[in-house]
């Protein structure tokens, strides 16, 4: 990247200094915790049991409370290594509880049993009424695609960070069916969407129904095919009562390799089934979102994209590399400035006519960088921006690039080195932002902005307004997390960094997390563990992308961490990270369902203590395990391990933990 990384590495420089000289408390915006807390399981191994129906199920961790005789209200912690004799817990269910603790403050259960099931039974499931489509895929803008329907001819079906892509997301000429809200006239946003080769046959499929979901629910069929999603639409019919345990045989378009469409459901044994939480299949996604250089000019040459593909969705490259790059299944993007520009740049001739940022007297603009003097470009100049697309438009007609990371973005105001001889002429932060949507729609390739480390104060960027540009897939933060200067970011400074994570997601889009930490790899592993803990605190898997820069032997900068991927958080993403504060200080959250490769390895929680000289307690104690890393990257024999030493009674200051059962 060029410059671009120095220039805004000096504004998170900046940062840091501030934070030595202590600075104060986080920014966004602050919503009001939940009222329900749960204290901490007991680590007592005495023996306990305990009785009585279930009254509420735990908040933010696995378990739920019973209605004990003589000791009231009692927390009852479970794990994926509690054993269930009868039903799955439900309200209402009286159960016998056997495990470690004591009825004075709460059990860690090592079996649930189901002890009277006309004591209570399962709620009904909600019946979603989907609008069902299918039809090949035409075309794929980043946040819809379009499929033509046998019915309503061509539509384009909205996406979210909330759609369950079933076989992959969609792809041109792939079939794909779907279910989801919204009116044929006014628009669907897609819940699920599935995708198979061809218009799927009818079939049916007889299991156990799992649980609900926003589409339906999900139908465990046999090992294999333990959670099938199930759609409901507004003509599917129903015999029986549709519950959580109950049997269920289900005949509509679909399969149990992907979904299923119900046509009608025939519920043949309303009693909940006693058989264990299933668990989860393999999952598609192997590794979260990664970004990195690869080929001329600024990445490795020694590994091939063959080589990469596996574990690289974002490829940084040269026109020489792309198409190859891309044949072998990666995204492809291209580096540009338009926001700055130096004599040897092509912009610097093509817009000189009125592209060029001056002051009030027709002075051009420059700063000062690196040594470098470099000229400021107005964004709302359409000479500018006509000069944009014509290179933009000259380099695709080189070769195939996906996106276009646009450097400098941003109002000046958040850039911390001086403008000479001045700002521009009436210079405004609000006139700069709209000069710079104005810019990003006029690139002729999706535009991923980088600028998101200019913060506002304490606070993030304004960059982020400029981001809900339709041409914009999303923006990037450099020394995202860790820096070279300080491997662990934290105060306000780490605050604002996962503020930003929400707030970018918030808009649909894609927060690209640079971490730019140019050290040894294997050298520097609790760096790595903080920065990648604080990425998975408040990230959303389908727009979260992952940049790293520690220095490897091979130079793919990708490692054995990020293919940890967890899904399914107990607590729903909130605005502002203040929200995940935990009892004692941390900040942490715990995910249902973790993955490793692709491969189901239980629920796991991240913990990180973003504070300097203050120590925290560890505030999930169901988890029994940490994860370790050693090595390089995944391609220099870095492994990964989530049976590592029993987390730490209290997390260090600036440290973090991701646990495991």
């Amino acid at each position: 990247m060029g410059m671009g990384e120095r220039k805004l590495a000096c504004i998170i420089g900046l940062c840091a200094l501030l934070v030595a000289c202590g600075g104060g408390g986080g920014g966004g915006t602050s919503i009001t915790p939940p009222t329900q807390h749960v204290a901490a399981a007991s680590t007592s191994s005495a023996s306990a049991t305990a009785s009585g129906p279930i009254a509420s199920f735990l908040s933010g961790v696995s378990g739920f409370r019973i209605q004990t005789q003589y000791h009231g209200l009692l927390d009852i912690y479970t794990s994926s290594s509690t054993t269930y004799v009868g039903a799955a817990p439900y309200i209402g269910e009286e159960v016998d509880v056997v495990g470690t603790g004591s009825v004075e403050t709460n059990i860690q259960a090592t079996t649930v049993t189901q002890i009277d099931v006309t004591a209570g039974t399962p709620a009904p499931l909600p019946t979603p009424e989907m609008l069902s489509l299918s039809g090949p895929v035409d075309l794929i803008d980043p946040t819809e695609f379009e499929i033509d329907t046998s019915n309503y001819g061509h539509m384009w079906i909205q996406t979210n960070s909330g759609t369950l892509y079933v076989g992959g997301a969609p792809t041109t000429g792939d079939y794909e069916t779907i279910g989801g809200t919204g009116s044929i006239s006014g628009g669907v946003t897609a819940l699920i969407a599935s995708q198979s080769s061809s218009a799927p046959a009818t079939t049916t499929a007889s299991g156990t129904i799992a649980g609900a979901a926003p589409y339906g629910f999900t139908l465990d069929v046999n090992a294999t095919y333990s959670a099938v999603p199930i759609v409901l639409t507004a003509s599917t019919v129903i015999a029986g009562t549709l519950e959580a345990g109950a049997l269920a045989s289900v005949t509509g378009a679909g399969s149990t390799a992907t979904s299923i469409t119900a046509v009608q459901i025939v519920v043949t044994d309303p009693t909940p089934q006693a058989s264990p939480t299933p668990t989860p299949t393999p999952i598609a996604q192997t590794h979260v979102l990664t970004a990195g250089y690869l080929g001329a000019p600024d990445g490795t040459l020694t590994v091939t994209a063959a080589q990469a593909a596996p574990y690289l969705t974002w490829a940084q490259t040269g026109v020489g590399d792309a198409d190859a790059v891309q044949a072998a299944g990666i995204e492809t993007q291209i580096y540009e400035d338009p926001n700055r520009t130096v004599p040897d740049n092509t912009l610097y001739t093509t817009a000189a006519d009125g592209g060029f940022a001056q002051t009030c007297s027709g002075t051009d603009v420059t700063d000062f960088t690196d040594n470098v003097t470099e000229y400021v470009m107005n964004p709302g100049s359409t000479v500018l921006q006509n000069a944009y697309a014509n290179l933009l438009n000259s380099i695709k007609a080189t070769a195939n690039f996906n996106s276009v990371f646009q450097d400098d973005s941003g109002p000046l105001s958040e850039f911390s080195y001086t403008f000479s001889p001045s700002l521009p002429c009436d210079y405004t932060d609000a006139e700069w932002i709209a000069g710079g949507e104005a810019l990003d729609q006029a690139a002729t390739l999706p535009v991923v902005a980088n600028g998101l480390s200019g913060l506002d104060g304490e606070n993030p960027s304004e960059l982020i307004q400029e981001l809900s540009t339709s041409n914009v897939l999303g923006g990037n933060m450099e020394e995202c997390y860790t820096s070279t200067s300080e491997p662990e970011s934290d105060g306000w400074l780490w605050t604002a960094t996962e503020n930003t994570e929400l707030q970018v997601n918030a808009l649909g889009k894609e927060f690209w997390c640079m971490e730019e930490d140019y050290v040894d790899a294997s050298a520097n592993t609790p760096a790595r563990i903080y920065a990648y803990a604080s990425f998975l605190l408040t990230y959303n898997p389908s727009l979260d992308v992952m940049f790293s820069r520690f220095t490897t032997p091979s130079g793919l900068q990708v490692f054995p961490e990020e293919e940890l991927v967890v899904l399914d958080p107990a607590v729903s993403t909130p605005a502002s990270v203040s929200s995940l504060v935990q009892s004692g200080g941390a900040y942490g959250r715990v995910y249902n369902e973790c993955f490793v490769a692709g491969k189901f390895v239980g629920a796991c929680a991240v913990a990180i203590n973003p504070t300097s000289g203050a120590d925290v307690p560890f505030p999930f104690p169901q988890f029994t395990h940490t994860l370790t890393v050693s090595g390089y990257g995944v391609l220099d024999g870095g492994t990964l391990s989530t049976t590592g030493p029993a987390p730490p009674e209290y997390i260090d200051g600036v440290g973090a933990v991701i646990a495991f059962p």
